[in-house]
């Protein structure tokens, strides 16, 4: 026998240090373990570590099971039922987890920390091999994707990719609906909502040229230049009464103001001063001061960019002395050009100050709103909530900065305007980075240049002839490694290039003094600054990561990638609890400030995001050389990543937040959990879409009949199959019950529900599977061992998560679950091979999973699949006027006034004339009970609510997912 079929004696990760083992006594895996501590040998305590080097298989043995392989799977199994060891390497721990930690190793452990085999050293992995990352959307728009973008993902995965295909393919006949560019058909006549509606809308060609008009003056003295008291003469004119426009927008309001997405319902006209289109949407006095003062206690932790005593001294200048007068301001005093900066800060922070006011559970907002309860804390966020700040805010906070040439030397306060701007994008409900990053890397890249141009990448400290202003620097070191920061989390979430070096900065971390506190309360201030110091450590950890594998001309071997992986999850395991412990109610004790518990499972979402990219990349390498046990390996630890860690998470993010985290934290934690559901869900339907094609193709085998009737084990594995994609399609379904929760606030949120309830009707069906070519898409070759393995770990994860209340009680389509197999396939049982399937369906109808064991009663009410008919109208044509503001120039918009003519004739256009009565409001009900009442006539067949099919059929598919088809390059 050659030496290379020697057999070789099993590794295992050794459960007992060194002394223990010698002296046969239970160990418990101290560092130092106690056992050590009490005989006085402390020194004597260590742990034999595995070596995991000798991993690779010769070139002629691909794809057959390798030694170093077997012994990666035995620990898989080994991991799964023994105590997670102790990390011995405490440097850079956060002092604040280390309680929460420490528990943390008595329980089994769920997931393979650091342990990521590899079949050869020589093998290289390139992450931007198999699939085209530019996508040109038409003649004027051209995109490029990082390879960690969604649509990047779905280029290179064979299962999505078909099925896009599929969706935009000419056979599909709901495809040539999804066309069209109007909300419903042309053919069909609708009475005019409001008289006249037409004629209010101005001709974009002149209100362009009319807005564009502007100073181009770029030596920045124009800035400093005081006004001349004539400019500011000009006088508003009073709306006599409220239009049939503003009737609409009214009515609408009362359904969005407890979700915060109101719009402003007064007259603003194109030809009023800046100045006084501001003095118009600013809010009472009282708002105003109680707004700032609340953004310097709950919000400023997440966006401490501007110091309160300078900013609190400009806002007197500005707007006269702090008064909590129920009334509007007297007068709006503006001086120089600069104090337009100060205004576009102001903006932003009364609609980000009010945003946070808002929960994710729309039965609490609506508590709020009605609230008697007379504490002050509580009648004073009543009185906010009643007081909208709309989203017209944002759009003048634009025009403030657009008083400013950015592309040329500019200063702090217009930067510190502009980095406001960027927040808000992150923040905001209607608006937010979505699934590409939106304007995020040009935003980001444009912040980045302009905060090179003032300096702010040298240290201060280091020029003695620089004015010593304390609170100053710290701000511009705030802002600089915010930016850092920043550039790191677009690499990681897109896979944009780094475009800050360390090569090219030598500023300083932000350091605490009293004197260089940028607000009153210390504290605070230094919360803030340890915040700092964690997540610039957080970004150290990814960026040697990140440089490997976004290098195009040298693609790193993929054993040191998986080496920089190991020392990330290392990285996260010592020092972040596991995302279960978020859900505990907050603690002072243990974290401090509430913006350390926020900022810290923030960490931990992306960084399990985006090693579940990582992963599944290294997935499909392994599928493509046909390493099917590596493959597989990783694919486990996809599941367990996501099923352990990351689905059980959603439910108390998405609702628990006022509690396990405190104030403001729902406006901070919803983009990055919006972010992880997306990814999930992703994966999740990827691998279903793969499971499903097996299934198709091996029902519609000539011998398969025959082979159920006579091969036990073909039997018993097609029988795993089913169960695996019944269980697949489950947490798919949870998925999309946790980002429903938030598509009543969030446009990305409502847009990837719909897209995601649309492609998983088509997963479900056979007509996709019909189209695909035999071996096209297929799931990796695994015997019914491997096949159990990865249904425990989702039946686990479901069975624990969701028994007791119908969080699926809404279908995702009552036409689609009528014609769904019928046959049943349980979760605790094998399915019946013989039952019956339907014609379109796979076959598999579900007995869906519940709830959340450990969510209270409100939670399990909370936590259903929500499908809203106002919501998406409000959706739609937001979706629409954003469009139409990229396609050309949208004069209300820039003036202030969001898009109130075309939200009207968009509304008559959906809406069978409803009746604005302001004593019956717009909503639901009274939306059902007007189309209830509606004679049957030419229109009857619009007389019903509309559903998630009627959206995907009446708006274009295109505009909902961001992308206008599929092209050759695909």
């Amino acid at each position: 026998m050659s030496e290379s079929r020697q057999p070789k004696k099993r590794s295992r990760i050794a459960l007992s240090c060194n002394y223990c083992k010698k002296r046969k006594v239970k160990c418990d895996r101290g560092t130092p373990c106690s056992s050590c501590v009490r005989y006085k040998v402390p020194s004597l305590c260590e742990y034999p570590e595995p070596k995991f080097a000798d991993l690779s298989t010769s070139p002629g043995a691909a794809g057959q099971p390798a030694p170093g392989l077997k012994l990666e799977l035995e620990l898989l199994k080994e991991k799964i039922k023994t105590i997670e060891a102790s990390l011995t390497n405490k440097e850079h721990q956060d002092p604040r987890t280390t309680q929460v930690s420490s528990n943390e190793n008595s329980d089994a452990a769920k997931i393979l920390v650091a342990v990521n085999p590899y079949a050869s050293e020589y093998e290289v992995l390139n992450f931007y091999d198999g699939y085209t990352p530019i996508h040109i959307k038409d003649a004027s728009r051209r995109m490029n994707f990082g390879p960690f973008a969604w649509l990047s993902l779905i280029k290179k995965d064979a299962g999505m990719l078909g099925i896009w295909r599929f969706m935009f393919s000419s056979k599909f006949d709901y495809v040539r609906k999804l066309k069209k560019e109007v909300i419903f058909s042309s053919m069909v006549t609708y009475k005019p909502l409001a008289q006249g509606a037409e004629d209010e809308v101005s001709d974009e060609n002149d209100a362009e040229a009319d807005f564009r008009e502007r100073a181009i003056d770029r030596d920045g003295h124009n800035d400093l230049r005081t006004y001349d008291k004539d400019s500011q003469s000009k006088t508003i004119k009073p709306a006599v009464s409220k239009s049939d426009k503003q009737l609409q927008r009214s009515a609408m309001n009362r359904n969005a103001i407890s979700l915060g997405l109101t719009l402003y319902e007064g007259q603003i006209d194109q030809e009023l001063q800046l100045i006084e289109k501001i003095k118009i949407i600013l809010p009472k006095k009282k708002v105003i001061w109680t707004l700032i003062s609340k953004f310097f206690q709950t919000v400023y932790p997440y966006i401490p960019f501007i110091d309160e005593e300078d900013f609190k001294a400009e806002m007197v200048r500005l707007l006269g002395p702090e008064s909590y007068e129920d009334k509007k301001l007297d007068d709006l005093t503006v001086e120089k050009r600069l104090d337009f900066a100060h205004l576009g800060i102001l903006l932003i922070l009364l609609r980000l100050t009010y945003v946070s006011l808002f929960s994710n559970k729309s039965a609490a907002n609506e508590t709020n709103l009605k609230s008697t309860d007379p504490s002050p804390k509580i009648q004073e966020l009543k009185y906010l909530m009643l007081n909208p700040i709309n989203i017209d805010t944002a759009n003048m906070a634009q025009l403030c900065l657009d008083q400013f040439e950015l592309l040329w030397k500019t200063n702090l306060v217009v930067l510190q305007c502009a980095l406001f701007m960027r927040c808000y994008h992150m923040f905001s409900p209607e608006d937010g980075d979505g699934s590409d990053g939106g304007d995020s890397q040009i935003f980001n890249g444009m912040l980045t240049q302009m905060a090179y141009s003032i300096g702010l990448n040298r240290e201060p400290d280091l020029f003695e002839d620089l004015a010593k202003d304390g609170r100053t620097n710290n701000l511009g070191r705030k802002i600089w490694y915010f930016l850092v920061m920043s550039d790191v989390a677009q690499a990681f979430k897109y896979g944009n290039p780094l475009s800050i070096s360390n090569r090219y900065h030598d500023t300083k971390l932000p350091y605490f003094k009293p004197e260089c506190s940028n607000i009153k309360d210390h504290k605070m201030e230094e919360n803030v600054i340890e915040g700092f110091e964690r997540m610039n450590h957080f970004c150290d950890k990814l960026i040697p990561l990140l440089e490997m594998c976004l290098d195009m001309k040298n693609p790193t071997k993929l054993a040191k990638v998986l080496e920089q992986v190991s020392e990330v999850e290392i990285y996260l395991s010592q020092n972040f609890p596991p995302l279960r412990k978020f859900a505990e109610p907050y603690h002072s004790e243990v974290w401090g400030y509430p913006a350390s518990k926020v900022m810290a499972c923030r960490k931990v979402l992306s960084a399990e995001s985006f090693l579940l990219t990582i992963f599944f990349h290294i997935y499909l390498y392994y599928e493509k050389e046909k390493e099917y046990n590596f493959s597989f390996f990783y694919l486990k630890k996809i599941m367990s990543i996501a099923c352990v860690e990351l689905i059980p998470s959603f439910c108390p993010l998405v609702l628990n937040n006022s509690t396990n985290f405190g104030e403001a934290a729902d406006m901070i934690l919803n983009p990055i959990i919006e972010s992880t559901i997306h990814r999930v869900s992703q994966l999740t339907m990827a691998i279903l879409v793969r499971i499903n094609a097996l299934i198709f193709r091996l029902k519609h085998d000539s011998n398969h009949q025959e082979n159920l009737r006579n091969d036990f084990q073909y039997k018993l594995r097609f029988a795993k199959l089913c169960k695996y994609s019944k269980v697949q399609e489950k947490l798919m379904k949870f998925c999309m019950v946790a980002m429903s929760r938030l598509s009543q606030r969030y446009y990305y949120a409502w847009r990837v529900t719909k897209a995601n309830t649309f492609l998983l009707k088509l997963i479900m069906g056979e007509d996709f599977y019909k189209t695909v070519e035999k071996d096209k898409i297929s799931l990796i070759p695994m015997n019914v061992d491997q096949l159990d393995e990865l249904i425990l770990i989702g039946e686990t994860t479901l069975r624990k998560y969701c028994r007791k209340a119908n969080i699926f009680h809404a279908s995702i389509s009552s036409k689609s679950q009528k014609s769904a197999g019928r046959g049943s396939i349980k979760n605790s049982t094998v399915p019946s091979i013989h039952s019956p399937y339907g014609h379109n369906s796979i076959g598999l109808t579900s007995n869906y999973p519940s709830s959340v064991d450990s969510a209270s009663n409100s939670e399990i009410e909370e936590f259903h699949f929500i499908e809203n008919a106002d919501i998406d109208r409000l959706w739609l044509q937001m979706a629409n006027m954003k469009n139409d503001n990229n396609n050309g120039y949208d004069p209300e918009v820039h003036d202030g006034n969001l898009g109130s003519a075309s939200m009207v004739q968009g509304l008559a256009n959906i809406l069978p004339n409803p009746v604005l009565n302001p004593l019956n409001p717009l909503s639901p009900d009274s939306l059902n009970n007007q189309l209830k009442n509606s004679q049957n006539g030419p229109d009857d067949h619009l007389n019903f609510p509309m559903t998630s099919h009627d959206i995907f059929n009446n708006f274009a598919i295109d505009q909902l997912l961001g992308i206008d088809g599929v092209s050759d390059s695909w």
